[in-house]
């Protein structure tokens, strides 16, 4: 049994849909046909690189995607939702207009005989904004936006294969963030999603392999390279499983936590890239070494360097217009660059830059002995100086969660208790804001989380964990 455990209260939560049932009922959060519509404060993503895809999740916070794009001509557009589970989405396309958004000009809800969604459409040029929701105030769950372009009217790099040409060049390109880097010699303690994206990677070059051993006995000195990383413009995450000795390299660019390949390695090159657009914007967010910022683009400087990462992030020198300003869950920031900090503390908050919040975590199972204390550690980094915002994403498994107390420990020490032993035996699930911390306190450094089970008898696993930080100066 899962449940998600919020700051004081513990809620059931809830499980995706397995298919569509007959009659889900009428649409809830539906937009007024012919009138502006309801949606007008999702998160926005930003731009849609036409040719790729982009992941995010529908949450009780966060139950409106929204991204936007342009075509500077005709162009035939496909959009379409997909991912492991079904999630029931509506799927929403709309045309900027003199006064704005106005009325939606597509919509669809099941496709193909699924709760996924998806639209194809010849559209003229313009300015576009896609919005994915689900059907229902209930709906939960993780989806992939997946967009194709065709026609005169696509952006220019729209059919260049977003990684490169070379696994080296994806490797150390400044557009792609790293997130975790890792070698595999043993399916001991490794996750049945990991193992299935190293079967697929493995299988680009050795058809016989049909579990992780198979995979690891077929390859060079047995093991495998893993490195997670993030597209920095997006947040698009990818796994690159790579195997060999010299150039003579092989394996796959995986998409997220899926064994969807994004392209192929033969020989140290990629291919059958199905990944497309360039990436834009990159230097914004990317790592930059020291304080100088020598590495960070013109107008750029390095912010939040951290010696045990070797690295802070480039941020924008320049102030954005209505930074500083109020806002509150009601009355979002006047500009896409900022974001409300300071929401999980009071009902009010203040608009600060998008790149003064950050997420950090592991998206891998790791076990939960028994009668002992896991610890894990992210290093988080570019950011300001202090704490706004501090939210947990975790989920564990346990027989027996009276067993356990989780807690998590800020760079300054301070530690904040997130769960003591109240819930039911399964899947526990840590979704919310973590009040404790003082709000003035080092951000930038390691913090930990502390995994501890107080009675011998059982033991678990820690699925996985991030936490989201929002930063200011103190």
């Amino acid at each position: 049994m899962t449940r998600t455990l919020r700051w004081l209260a513990l809620v059931p939560a809830l499980l995706a849909c397995q298919a569509a049932p007959a009659d889900k009922g009428v649409e809830e959060d539906a937009p007024l046909e012919g009138a502006a519509d309801s949606f007008r404060n999702p998160i926005d993503h930003g731009a849609l690189a036409l040719g790729g895809s982009v992941s995010a999740e529908i949450t009780r916070d966060e139950s409106f995607h929204a991204w936007t794009f342009e075509l500077g001509a005709q162009a035939s557009i496909t959009l379409r939702t997909e991912g492991a589970r079904e999630v029931d989405t509506m799927l929403y396309l709309y045309r900027e207009g003199p006064r704005g958004w106005g009325s939606y000009i597509a919509r669809n809800d099941d496709a193909g005989g699924t709760l996924w969604s998806a639209l194809s459409r010849d559209l003229g040029a313009g300015r576009y904004r896609v919005i994915v929701k689900g059907y229902d105030r209930r709906v939960r769950g993780a989806f992939t936006l997946v967009s194709e372009c065709s026609g005169e009217g696509c952006p220019r790099d729209a059919g260049e294969c977003l990684f490169g040409t070379t696994y080296r060049q994806l490797r150390d390109s400044a557009h792609f963030e790293p997130l975790l880097s890792t070698v595999v010699r043993s399916p001991d303690g490794i996750s049945a999603a990991r193992a299935a994206q190293i079967v697929a990677a493995v299988r680009v070059a050795y058809e016989d392999a049909t579990d992780l051993a198979s995979a690891l006995a077929a390859v060079d000195q047995n093991e495998v390279n893993v490195l997670e990383l993030a597209e920095v413009a997006t947040g698009r995450r990818f796994v690159v499983i790579e195997y060999g000795a010299g150039d003579n390299s092989y394996g796959a660019v995986l998409v997220g936590d899926t064994t969807e390949l994004g392209a192929e390695i033969h020989d140290g090159d990629l291919y059958e890239c199905v990944v497309l657009g360039a990436p834009g914007g990159a230097r914004i967010g990317a790592d930059c070494e020291g304080w100088t910022g020598n590495t960070c683009a013109e107008g750029l400087r390095c912010q939040g360097f951290v010696e045990e990462q070797g690295a802070g992030r480039c941020a924008p020198e320049a102030r954005v217009e209505g930074e500083g300003a109020p806002c509150s869950a009601s009355v979002a920031c006047a500009d896409e660059q900022l974001v409300c900090a300071g929401l999980t503390r009071g009902d009010e908050g203040v608009c600060v830059p998008t790149w003064l919040r950050g997420s950090y975590g592991e998206g891998y199972s790791i076990e939960i002995g028994d009668d002992a204390v896991l610890e894990r550690s992210v290093i988080v980094y570019g950011l300001a100086t202090v704490d706004t915002d501090v939210e947990i994403r975790a989920l564990l498994n346990h027989s027996r969660p009276s067993d356990l107390r989780v807690t998590l420990t800020n760079p300054a020490g301070t530690e904040v208790v997130l769960f003591e032993g109240d819930a039911e035996p399964g899947y526990v699930e840590l979704d919310g804001p973590v009040r404790g911390f003082s709000g003035d306190e080092q951000v930038n450094g390691t913090w930990t989380l502390r995994v501890a089970d107080r009675v011998s008898g059982e033991v678990g696993t820690l699925e996985r964990w991030a936490i989201d930080v929002t930063s200011r100066w103190d």
